[in-house]
């Protein structure tokens, strides 16, 4: 089973740094679901806000204020295609057994992301990012966070990554990918943090190049 997986990398990762002061394991909330769900959609973050324990559980219970509420709208918009305004705890639990959601930096920090911090952690366990991000072969990645490094341009990084080209969709910008998925070329797209994005507005960008990426395969 893949939590199974999740957790002997974890395991070896932990080991690998002791000097760590807590571990946040992430990954895919439901595993069951996981398999059966699509699109398969990974978000990637940058770390927690101080949150002592696994991420996965915390999801499991619906997840907590601003950022996984809009991680849900942008989770329903791809999955199907509908933005709840009004949101409550079964329904938010519901939404996000159906995603996996991963933090480069495993070390919890604060309520801001320190960027130094993310990047060069981002670096020293780049070989174990991507080992996790092999489990899941995703359909489409959704980077959160927007600054002077992207997200979604530290992912790149991670993979070296190239020759992949920046695109842009009614200003949201996006690439293609080999790396990540290794059947298929897959969207990367980069977003805001959840909870400092002007929802609504980010919510029907997502949505439209979606539906754009869609017509484009069939």
């Amino acid at each position: 089973m893949i939590q199974e997986k999740e957790n002997a990398l974890f395991e070896r990762w932990k080991q690998e740094r002791p000097e760590y002061a807590s571990f946040n394991e992430d990954g895919v909330v439901n595993p069951e679901q996981w398999e059966w769900t699509s699109p398969k959609i990974v978000f990637v973050l940058r770390d927690t806000n101080e949150l002592n324990g696994d991420l996965r559980e915390f999801l499991k219970g619906g997840g907590d204020g601003d950022t996984w509420n809009n991680i849900v709208r942008w989770a329903e918009v791809l999955l199907f295609n509908k933005y709840s305004t009004r949101l409550d705890k079964d329904y938010c639990a519901k939404i996000l057994s159906s995603i996996c959601a991963i933090n480069l930096k495993k070390e919890s920090g604060k309520g801001k992301a320190n960027l130094k911090k993310i990047k060069e952690a981002a670096e020293r366990d780049k070989h174990f990012i991507k080992e996790q991000l092999d489990l899941y072969q995703p359909d489409i990645v959704i980077a959160c966070g927007h600054d002077s490094a992207p997200t979604a341009s530290i992912l790149m990084n991670i993979y070296e990554d190239f020759d992949s080209k920046w695109l842009n969709f009614n200003g949201l910008d996006y690439y293609f990918t080999n790396k990540i998925n290794k059947t298929k070329p897959i969207c990367v797209i980069s977003m805001p943090h959840p909870n400092r994005a002007g929802i609504e507005k980010w919510t029907n960008l997502l949505r439209d190049l979606y539906s754009a990426l869609k017509s484009i395969e069939e």
